[in-house]
Order: C-alpha cells, then sequence, then structure tokens
C-alpha cells in the first residue's frame, strides 16, 4: 500500500505536507500556513481529512492549529506541544508518545521518538497505513524536521521527508556577509540539521541496511539563504540511489 507525499509549503515562513493513503484519506503534517492554503489544498475536502500531526509548537508549524481545531480535525503531538499550543485540554487532542509508542488516524498508524530543537516536547514521526495487521508490503514515512541531527539507527523505512536545513560554508558566509546575526547562526547550528550531518547519517543507515527498502527521499526545511536544493540533491542522491526532491533554497 503506498502513501503519496505533496508538499504544500516548507521552510521558515511556514510548513504543511500531506499524505495521502490508498484508501484516499489524508493527513495533515504541520499546519504552519493559513488555513485557507490547507483547506484549497484539499480542494476544501474536510471528510477524507484523519488528523494533523504537529512535530512542536512553534509557529512555522502550528500557524492553524485553531482553525484545525475549530474544524473538529483531530490533532497528534507530543503533551509538551499541546500544552504550549492549549490543546491539553481539547478532546481532540490524541498523545503520540516516545519510543515508538503510536496511535490510529483511522488507517494511518502514527509512533514517534524525539527530536532535538529549542521546542517543549518536538518529535520525529514514522508513519504507515494500517489494514489492521502489521502491513510488511506498505510505505514507511520517516518525518524529521527541526533536529539537530537523527540519533537514532532506523529500519524498513520507505520514504523519508527528511531536513537538509543548511550547508556550513553557506551560513558562515552568511554571517561574514553580515547577512546574519552569530545569535541567529548558533541557534540554527544547534537545533536544525545540516546537509553533511544528514549524509552522515544515511551513509550509516546505510551499512547497516537502513537504505534497503528505501524507494525516495524529500529534503525539506531547505533555508532559502543558506541551502542549495541542486547541490542538495545531489549529494543525497550518491548516497541512496533513489530519486530525491527538493523545494526552496537559494
Amino acid at each position: 500500500m503506498s502513501i503519496d507525499i505533496r508538499t504544500i509549503a516548507t521552510g521558515s515562513k511556514g510548513n504543511c505536507y500531506l499524505l495521502t493513503n490508498s484508501r484516499g484519506e489524508v493527513l495533515i503534517l504541520e499546519c504552519g500556513i493559513p488555513w485557507k492554503k490547507i483547506a484549497e489544498a484539499i480542494q476544501w475536502n474536510l471528510s477524507k481529512v484523519v488528523g494533523c500531526c504537529i512535530s512542536h509548537e512553534h509557529g512555522d508549524h502550528a500557524r492553524a492549529v485553531n482553525d484545525i481545531r475549530n474544524h473538529l480535525i483531530p490533532i497528534y503531538c507530543s503533551q509538551g506541544t499541546a500544552q504550549k499550543l492549549g490543546l491539553e485540554q481539547s478532546m481532540l487532542f490524541r498523545r503520540v508518545g516516545h519510543k515508538f509508542a503510536g496511535c490510529h488516524a483511522h488507517h494511518f498508524f502514527i509512533s514517534a521518538i524525539p527530536a532535538i530543537h529549542d521546542a517543549a516536547e518536538p518529535l520525529i514521526f514514522i508513519i504507515r497505513e494500517w489494514d489492521g495487521d502489521a502491513n510488511e508490503d506498505g510505505d514507511v514515512i520517516l518525518f524529521a524536521t527541526d533536529t539537530e541531527f537523527i540519533p537514532y539507527r532506523l529500519r524498513g523505512i520507505t520514504k523519508m521527508m527528511v531536513e537538509a536545513n543548511y550547508n556550513f560554508d553557506y551560513i558562515n558566509e552568511s554571517l561574514v556577509k553580515g547577512e546574519l546575526i552569530k545569535a541567529r547562526k548558533n541557534r540554527t547550528v544547534k537545533t536544525h540539521m545540516e546537509i553533511g550531518t544528514l549524509e552522515a547519517w544515511l551513509e550509516e543507515e546505510k551499512k547497516i541496511g537502513g537504505l534497503d527498502l528505501l524507494s525516495e527521499v524529500h529534503l525539506i526545511h531547505v533555508s532559502k539563504q543558506n541551502g542549495n536544493p541542486k547541490e542538495f540533491i545531489r549529494q543525497i542522491q550518491r548516497i541512496t540511489g533513489v530519486p530525491v526532491y527538493c523545494e526552496g533554497g537559494r
């Protein structure tokens, strides 16, 4: 069973992605753009939307959370994120625990592991289609954004949506030119994933067979100032040998 990935927006100005499973159900990943843009992306057909996953509380990932709630769409996030967003008492809040303790969103199964970011309790999501039994042939999606690195070894991933925020040379160049203040650079390198960090992680995954089932990679949250999509695509394709997609950057 295949899960289709669609990017609606990605980057520091707002993030939103749509996953569509073989039954036509839609799971929204992040709601960091105006509600109208999300609604237009799903053609105002709320009946097929089964939930919205929010990795953490920052505005570029959760801007439309109140609209999501007002339209009675279940919200999947951590306890810490729910507290920051005022969702803790909401009937629509679905807690996704750490260490692969998952939950269902109709025929999606969502599990999570901690991300490394300056937020209350950020998550990396692992999402698969669920038909009532463990489905060995279906897609398994890794969604890892806004994290300094991925401190886990993961097997069985078929599609990746992973952050490639910046390149060290570009970010240092921006600092020298005065286009970026030092405090902003320091925050970025501690809370977002650099392309070389992603490469190193993929190389280690490849050694243990973690890329054996991989069919495609989507590079997300690429900095317009400090990222280079064409270059990043070549770098990741060299390691994975699968189609790589990327939006944003210079």
